[in-house]
């Protein structure tokens, strides 16, 4: 009992530091932006980054939303981070990040694309099945693929397609939401063959 109010209160501690310092660097900083989901790395240059886990820049968990002030960033970025929330969950945190970000600042995402393995389910296709996440993987037949994709052993909560993630962007408020190129500065190499990059505008006004 003592152990978990211990962990508790270490975990609250965090949060409460986090928060102070996202707000002091808003304040600081004429240029910042910020990668959520990140993992445990810290941010170069103008990048702050955020997750639960240590080892991030803050520690801070973003189905409370992001503890940044009102138009404070210039640009968010995520990667391989929405498909582990269902959709009223991707709802708030895009209207979260669409209010921390300054008029005429830019979203960037990039989920996994489900359209890819559905397309080889159909086809008859396949995937290479090395390019996969081994602990995520149970492969007996083609739907698995799917499966792999839907759920990633329970860790997956929403399927992405070009579609669908416009569509959420654009009913967040967000302007001239729209597929993009791979961004060797911003993306993941070993993970372009299967994601969905996007980016989409804040309105200026």
């Amino acid at each position: 009992m003592l152990k978990r109010l211990s962990r508790a209160l270490r975990s609250t501690l965090r949060s409460r530091r986090s928060a102070a310092r996202a707000r002091r660097l808003a304040a600081e900083r004429p240029c910042l932006k910020l990668e959520y989901g990140a993992g445990p790395k810290r941010g170069t240059g103008e990048w702050v980054t955020l997750d639960l886990c240590k080892g991030a820049d803050l520690c801070w968990d973003i189905s409370r939303g992001l503890p940044f002030p009102d138009a404070s960033l210039d640009a968010v970025y995520s990667s391989h981070t929405h498909e582990h929330f269902d959709t009223w969950e991707n709802q708030a945190l895009l209207r979260e990040c669409f209010r921390v970000l300054k008029p005429g600042g830019t979203f960037y995402a990039v989920v996994p694309d489900a359209s890819i393995y559905i397309r080889a389910y159909v086809s008859g296709e396949g995937i290479d099945l090395d390019r996969l996440y081994k602990p995520g993987l149970n492969y007996h037949t083609p739907i698995d693929l799917v499966n792999y994709m839907a759920y990633l052993g329970g860790q997956h909560r929403h399927l992405f397609d070009e579609e669908n993630f416009i569509a959420l962007l654009a009913e967040a408020g967000f302007e001239g939401p729209r597929k993009r190129d791979f961004d060797p500065a911003l993306d993941l190499e070993k993970r372009k063959w299967e994601s969905l990059h996007v980016q989409a505008t804040k309105p200026s006004r």
